[in-house]
C-alpha cells in the first residue's frame, strides 16, 4: 500500500469570524477540515473560561513539555509568548477596551454537511 501525504496552503482573503467555525472541503477527496477561532481560548478546548488564564500562566512557568506554539499563546498578537498575554486573556474575557466579552463563550460545533 502506497500512502501518499501532501501539503496544502490555504490563504484566506478574509479572517475567521470569532466564535465561529468556517469548513474546508478538499473536493478530490471529500476530506474535510473545520476550524474555529474563539479569542482568548488559549488551552483550545472550544471554550472561554477562567482555565485559559491557568494555561497561559502554568506555561509561561515551564510547566509543559512541548511547550504552547505561538499561535496559542500570543494573544496580544506581539510576536511573543509573554506575560502581557495574560492581561490580553483577561481583557478578551472581561470585554476590556475595545473587546467584546467572551467570558464562558463556546465555539458551535462543526457542521455535520458542506
Amino acid at each position: 500500500m502506497v500512502v501518499s501525504l501532501c501539503t496544502v496552503r490555504i490563504t484566506l482573503d478574509d479572517r475567521i469570524e470569532p466564535g465561529a467555525r468556517t469548513v474546508f472541503t478538499h473536493t478530490a477527496s471529500s476530506t474535510r477540515t473545520c476550524l474555529g477561532y474563539l479569542p482568548g481560548d488559549a488551552d483550545g478546548d472550544g471554550t472561554t473560561s477562567a482555565s485559559d488564564i491557568l494555561r497561559l500562566i502554568d506555561h509561561l512557568n515551564g510547566f509543559f513539555d512541548p511547550p504552547m506554539q505561538i499561535w496559542q499563546c500570543d494573544l496580544d498578537r506581539s510576536g511573543l509568548c509573554a506575560p502581557a498575554d495574560i492581561l490580553r486573556v483577561i481583557d478578551l474575557l472581561n470585554g476590556a477596551d475595545a473587546f467584546e466579552p467572551w467570558l464562558s463563550a463556546q465555539l458551535p460545533p462543526c457542521p455535520s454537511s458542506p
